[in-house]
């Protein structure tokens, strides 16, 4: 490391700039997570919202309460010159470096102009496995791998494309705030209260939910009600489907909540079930943990990881809704089950939160990126 730059950084804060959607979702929820864990004040942090939604209230207000400038820019579907020109102007604004957290289309080339124009360094995030890109997504990710001076990944199971032991590539797990996400008693009632939080969108495998809870619910002993957070574009195809089924009387969908409100969605649940075609690493997933519910997820890359079968839950395999079916009626029958299993999820997550946090490990990123640039230029 140059002595310039040690010095520098041990004197005041890098200026981070992050490139995030507007909309809620994960790249908000880890926005929000590396911020807050940002404990030493290593980051004067700024940040660009982008996308085709309204800036999400959470984020604005999140923000707005920590005085982090922001910029929020709402584009139209498909090409927009105009909303791109803004995003490339604001993103023009010193910063020491930029966290690219979505990575298509006009974030990549506001990121890469800045790259080469000014030797700012970019650090790509990758939140999205490789199960679901489009080609699309393909081709920037592509991209970006190689004219970024790293690529975050959540796991090392998730550096598709880079060689063993690449420097380019760097793991930094997800961590959720386990002061936040907590267990609770839950009050007595009748019904087994099953539920699951992610954007309803065909990434996700929320049909396959449904007809798991269709089935167990027609056989269970006890009353079974069915809670989905998140909001999406395919939230009417679902809502059908679960007429369909007949089902939508023990369904509810909550829509959007913001982070009070779901909190208190999963403190109320029984069992908490992710179905999806593949995730990277699922905030979603760790929230449920640290409340300390059993979670039953599908046999994808992203969820097995995260599940210790029979010791935090179960895996099932992918789609198949009949084997979610037993799943659920065996933990609907046994409530010592569901807590021995719940224990052990808040346990892992408790263990893994000990680890480096989130900001400290991009600070050690940046300060060595930051080097080899001024010894690049030198």
């Amino acid at each position: 490391m140059s002595e310039p730059i040690q010095q520098a950084s041990q004197t005041q804060p890098l200026r981070l700039l992050h490139v995030l959607y507007s909309g809620k979702g994960g790249l908000g929820t880890y926005f929000l997570e590396l911020v807050q864990s940002d404990r030493n004040a290593r980051f004067a942090h700024r940040a660009v919202f982008y996308g085709v939604e309204t800036l999400d209230p959470e984020y604005e207000r999140f923000v707005r309460e920590r005085d982090i400038p922001f910029t929020a820019i709402r584009k139209h579907r498909g090409p927009d010159l105009v909303a791109t020109v803004r995003l490339v102007r604001a993103m023009s604004r010193p910063t020491d470096a930029i966290v690219l957290h979505s990575g298509a289309g006009a974030g990549a080339i506001g990121a890469l102009l800045r790259s080469y124009t000014s030797s700012c360094p970019v650090i790509q995030v990758e939140h999205t496995t490789s199960e679901v890109k489009t080609l699309r997504d393909r081709f920037w990710t592509s991209l970006l791998r190689r004219s970024s001076d790293r690529t975050v990944t959540f796991s090392p199971d998730h550096q598709d494309g880079f060689a063993s032991g690449s420097t380019r590539c760097v793991v930094i797990p997800k961590r959720p705030d386990i002061s936040f996400f907590l267990p609770r008693q839950r009050d007595q009632a009748n019904d087994i209260r099953i539920g699951m939080q992610g954007r309803l969108s065909v990434h996700k495998d929320h049909s396959t939910l449904l007809r798991a809870f269709a089935s167990a619910a027609s056989r269970s002993e006890r009353p079974l009600s069915l809670h989905i957070a998140g909001g999406g574009k395919e939230r009417k195809c679902l809502e059908q489907l679960a007429r369909d089924l007949g089902i939508s009387s023990s369904v509810t969908f909550y829509g959007m909540l913001d982070r009070t409100d779901l909190r208190a969605m999963l403190q109320s649940l029984d069992i908490y079930v992710h179905a999806t075609h593949g995730e990277t690493m699922c905030f979603a997933i760790m929230e449920a943990q640290a409340c300390g519910l059993p979670v039953v997820g599908s046999d994808v890359r992203g969820v097995r990881d995260a599940i210790e079968d029979g010791v935090t839950g179960f895996v099932f395999p992918h789609r198949d809704s009949q084997a979610l079916a037993e799943l659920l009626l065996e933990l609907s029958v046994s409530p010592d089950l569901r807590k021995r299993l719940g224990t052990g999820a808040r346990a892992r997550i408790e263990n893994e939160a000990l680890r480096q946090p989130t900001a400290e490990a991009y600070y050690d990123i940046l300060v060595e990126v930051l080097a080899e640039r001024a010894q690049r230029d030198s």
